[in-house]
């Protein structure tokens, strides 16, 4: 898993480089993460967008830092991606 900015205002978790390699394998895991991305309570996140292999995380960056300081943040996220290694 890879978790990359998409500009000032989202990020892209991927999930995999390639949909062909491993397609419901990898539609698994996208939808899966979705999921888990959409149960989990992020401040100042306004929409998920799932595609073949990641799925883009929208945010408010104005939110994120009025959200108890951008350290909590990046906690959540690292707590997220540890879990899903």
């Amino acid at each position: 898993m890879e978790i990359v900015p998409l500009g000032d205002s989202a990020l892209i978790v991927r999930m995999r480089e390639q949909f062909d390699d491993a397609p419901e394998e990898t539609l698994n895991e996208v939808l899966r993460t979705f999921q888990q991305l959409r149960s989990t309570t992020i401040p100042g996140m306004i929409e998920l967008a799932p595609a073949y292999t990641s799925v883009a995380v929208f945010f408010d960056p104005v939110d994120v830092a009025k959200a108890s300081g951008t350290a909590s943040d990046i906690r959540v996220m690292h707590r997220f991606r540890q879990s899903k290694l």
